[in-house]
């Protein structure tokens, strides 16, 4: 029986299938855990304005939960699995930004797991690259009751709307623990803005942890996996009754 449940969310252009299998080869094995439901939700089809406005990638069946495609402005505008616009792969939300839609999938992941007995702080989200940084504005911008978040290769811009909700946030709302991790060699979001944008969060009372990661470029490493599943069977642990 699930207790808890997992969010993972993919990067650009990517999709939960591939994210899934990606987790696999560096495990060697599936993520998973006796009373933890992991879901790898798969990004909408849209234009993406750096692919120019044309479709990349042509609609495909994954077992994941799946959303539209729709433009994506680092690739030229070309029709990819994102989970909202910017102007540049480096951006993590930008003026081009519209997350009504990511928002509203993630209103119905949530609930979803509410109307099968598991509330928000029995859920961990995450993600790489812009999936954390989707997990980033759930976890301290739209649903502060989740229990954990954890990031990889990711940042905030310095406007960012998640900084602002911090700010006047009742200082007794209680903040899901943070871990992230940034490759020392990432030229797609460099490090120091992934270092920067913890610096910030934990100023403005987020707990957590960042980790560097060295010779590491814009990816996910083995044994960063097995430290974020230490990490979730913390923050997670089985229920009485779990099976």
């Amino acid at each position: 029986k699930n207790s808890a449940t997992i969010l993972l969310f993919h990067g650009a252009s990517g999709n939960g299938k591939q994210t899934k299998e990606w987790i696999r080869y560096l495990l060697r094995k599936d993520l998973q855990f006796p009373h933890i439901k992991v879901v790898y939700p798969t990004a909408p089809l849209q234009p993406y304005t750096p692919f120019d406005g044309r479709v990349q990638f042509p609609r495909m069946k994954v077992v994941f939960s799946t959303a539209p495609l729709q433009p994506y402005t680092p690739f030229d505008g070309r029709i990819t699995n994102v989970w909202y616009d910017r102007d540049h792969p480096g951006d993590a939300v930008t003026t081009k930004s519209d997350l009504s839609n990511a928002r509203e999938i993630i209103t119905r992941l949530i609930k979803s797991e509410e109307e099968q007995g598991i509330p928000p702080s029995r859920i961990v989200m995450g993600g790489f690259s812009m999936g954390a940084a989707l997990a980033l504005c759930t976890g301290y911008h739209w649903n502060t009751n989740l229990k954990g978040i954890f990031a990889l290769s990711t940042s905030l811009n310095d406007d960012s709307r998640v900084y602002e909700a911090l700010k006047n946030r009742s200082k007794d709302t209680e903040l899901p623990e943070l871990i992230m991790y940034h490759g020392d060699r990432d030229a797609i979001i460099p490090f120091e803005r992934g270092l920067a944008t913890f610096n910030k969060l934990k100023s403005l009372g987020v707990p957590g942890e960042f980790f560097k990661l060295e010779r590491t470029y814009h990816e996910m490493k083995g044994p960063q996996w097995i430290e974020i599943c230490d990490w979730i069977l913390k923050l997670l642990p089985p229920l009485q009754g779990d099976v």
